[in-house]
């Protein structure tokens, strides 16, 4: 394993999973929690020199409990859309590199609202609020699968994020966000360490330096982290992530 500089890890079902009741996590909204051995762990990665970068399809308003609690350096919402730094702050730099396609902040004008109002003409399930640089779209497995087969206009592309689909420029995306941030910071994607589970994190464990999983994450991520020689924990959930955390730190 070469060394590493920046960890990189998805939320749902990577670092967040079920609550216990031993007291042993801590809730991270509604739905999820992250451990409470997990949270010593980063700490004790950062406090070595390691950056933590949460990425999420999460928008800001439903990731905001996740931030707060969990240690980190930097945050890319709605799939890379959005960089964030620990004190909430938005990457202006790289705001405005979308700016072509998503317009300004809460305007919902530009190619990408225009879609998502097309869309929604056509009876898709659209959800645009509280986003501003994707939107998702959910439906019946019919109504996805046209729009899995349809062409997207110029610029936009397609992530299938846990049951739906999100919309997003194509300019953004969770390896393009981190690709920036990694050049923002003078280190290379080599040197980054990525843990995700789902299909929306195939692109960014592909091009980080050193990718990780769970054993439980969908197929097509295991056989990916597998064939670059990277590490598939042994343990699922909240077990599994304190493994590949151990299994990193023992790099530094």
């Amino acid at each position: 394993m070469q060394s590493f500089k920046i960890i990189c890890t998805d939320l749902d079902r990577t670092l967040l999973h079920e609550s216990y009741s031993d007291g042993t996590t801590i809730p991270c909204g509604s739905k999820c929690s992250v451990a409470r051995r997990v949270i010593v762990q980063l700490h004790a990665l950062r406090a070595r020199g390691v950056m933590i970068v949460l990425a999420t399809g999460r928008r800001l308003n439903t990731a905001r409990e996740a931030l707060r609690i969990i240690p980190h350096d930097f945050a890319l919402l709605e799939h890379g859309g959005i960089i964030l730094n620990r004190n909430g702050n938005a990457d202006q730099d790289w705001a405005k590199m979308l700016m072509p396609w998503v317009g300004m902040p809460n305007e919902r004008c530009g190619p990408l609202w225009d879609y998502a109002r097309m869309l929604s003409s056509e009876g898709f399930e659209v959800d645009m609020d509280d986003r501003f640089t994707s939107f998702g779209v959910a439906g019946t497995q019919e109504r996805m699968g046209m729009l899995l087969s349809r062409t997207h206009p110029e610029g936009l592309r397609e992530v299938k994020n846990l049951k739906r689909v999100d919309i997003l420029p194509t300019a953004s995306g969770k390896l393009n966000a981190l690709s920036s941030l990694a050049g923002m910071l003078a280190i290379p994607i080599a040197n980054v360490a990525g843990l995700g589970d789902d299909y929306n994190d195939v692109e960014f464990l592909a091009g980080v330096g050193y990718p990780c999983t769970l054993p439980n994450a969908e197929t097509l991520v295991v056989e990916l982290v597998r064939a670059r020689i990277g590490f598939v924990a042994t343990k699922e959930s909240h077990e599994g992530v304190t493994e590949i955390l151990a299994h990193l730190a023992s790099s530094i």
